[in-house]
């Protein structure tokens, strides 16, 4: 779905982060952590079919789900930079800047070190995840 994202196959890219969707609701998935991403990946590409308000609205569905798990987290900041892009789309770039600055912010007191324990550990909870199927 990303890929699709990044290749400004908007159409293809919504489908494929909606069926994504429907996968990681499902409860033996087991995979229910993915879908704050998945909304906000939606939210993203949802603007570029006019599908503006429909795509905020994930987005904020997303950051309220990451925001539960860590306010100041990566996560939060994607969800974000996500809503900045659609609120500038939308040209209301008050929201916009609000969204940029609050995405910068946290990014800002994440340094490397910590970006990279945090890398091991989402790899050691994949490893993990993979050996306990």
């Amino acid at each position: 779905a990303e890929a699709r994202n990044w290749q400004a196959d908007d159409a293809g890219a919504t489908a494929a982060f909606n069926q994504a969707l429907a996968a990681a609701r499902r409860r033996a998935s087991g995979r229910a952590d993915l879908i704050p991403r998945i909304l906000s990946g939606l939210g993203t590409s949802q603007p570029y079919q006019g599908e503006l308000d429909a795509g905020a609205a994930n987005i904020r569905a997303a950051l309220a789900i990451d925001s539960k798990a860590g306010p100041a987290s990566v996560d939060v900041a994607r969800d974000l930079e996500a809503l900045g892009l659609n609120a500038y789309t939308a040209q209301r770039f008050d929201v916009a800047r609000e969204s940029f600055s609050r995405a910068l912010a946290i990014r800002a007191t994440w340094s490397p070190i910590r970006l990279r324990l945090c890398e091991i550990k989402i790899a050691r909870n994949s490893r993990t995840r993979r050996t306990s199927r």
